[in-house]
């Protein structure tokens, strides 16, 4: 669906579906995902509208493994109830809270620092211990070596012309010093969020206490570092005492500080890829 679509449209779309939805009061979200259009339905209800025909197909997967996870994690999670094919959209019932920012817990005090970090490392080590495979899915093991050798390609291809010279320079020689380390793509795969990152963590704001984790779009089988890096984000205090509740993702570390130096590369690579402006400036600015 484009991008330029109005709330309105986008509310045609979900009476077209779901005729029993009386839609009293109709919204986009101030911070539309990076992959998806978000509307919000009588303040109760979150509609996800693709970006692409890419996150489409990765959508259908997202409802999926949503279905196996209900009831299995420590912190809410969306529950699909509303889904449509043609077009691709999902629905479920708002989770509370608001989405953490990268300074939301930099002047907080220790004790909610050590809460979030505790709330977060037991989220996260009760998803990847979740056994495979996941119900009667088929799903890929991604992150391996292979994996990130088709992103530098990607990369190379599609991002170095936006990139100086020392800055293409740079980045060549982080990702062909990883490739060239075997050791550091030995992982047992895991069921990760694969976006486990400021977006996607919601809080409330008066406690602080972690409410919820949405979107679920990059969810699959693979890497459990992916996540640690994500959470990273949240700042060194918090991760100090994250690996106090975590301690195996330690051993992450090597593999977490390579992942954290992409990061800002994905997310240009992913945005030129959906035709998503503000988020491909974002991401490639640092390189320019």
């Amino acid at each position: 669906m484009a991008t330029s679509e109005t709330i309105g449209d986008y509310c045609k779309l979900i009476q077209s579906a779901y005729p029993e939805i009386e839609i009293r009061s109709a919204r986009l979200h101030n911070h539309d995902g990076q992959f998806s259009i978000v509307a919000v339905i009588n303040d109760t209800l979150i509609f996800r509208f693709p970006r692409s025909e890419f996150v489409a197909e990765t959508m259908k997967r997202e409802v999926a493994i949503l279905a196996q996870l209900q009831g299995r994690l420590p912190l809410p999670i969306p529950n699909p109830v509303y889904v449509s094919e043609t077009p691709v959209f999902m629905g479920y019932p708002m989770l509370s809270g608001e989405p953490v920012r990268e300074d939301t817990f930099a002047s907080a005090s220790e004790a909610v620092v050590e809460s979030a970090a505790r709330t977060l490392a037991g989220f996260l080590k009760a998803l990847h211990s979740i056994p495979l495979p996941l119900g009667d899915l088929e799903l890929p093991i991604d992150e391996q070596r292979e994996d990130w050798a088709a992103m530098y390609g990607e990369i190379r291809q599609k991002l170095f012309p936006f990139m100086r010279p020392d800055a293409r320079q740079e980045v060549s020689a982080n990702f062909e010093r990883a490739l060239d380390d075997s050791m550091l793509w030995r992982f047992d795969p895991v069921i990760r969020h694969g976006d486990f990152g400021t977006r996607n963590i919601l809080c409330d704001p008066e406690t602080m206490q972690i409410n919820g984790v949405i979107d679920f779009g990059a969810a699959g089988i693979g890497d459990p570092a992916q996540d640690v890096g994500a959470v990273w984000s949240l700042g060194d205090s918090l991760m100090k005492h994250f690996f106090d509740h975590y301690p195996e993702m330690r051993q992450t570390l090597d593999r977490v500080r390579f992942l954290h130096s992409t990061y800002a590369l994905q997310q240009a690579l992913y945005a030129l890829r959906d035709g998503n402006v503000e988020d491909f400036e974002d991401g490639i600015a640092q390189y320019r």
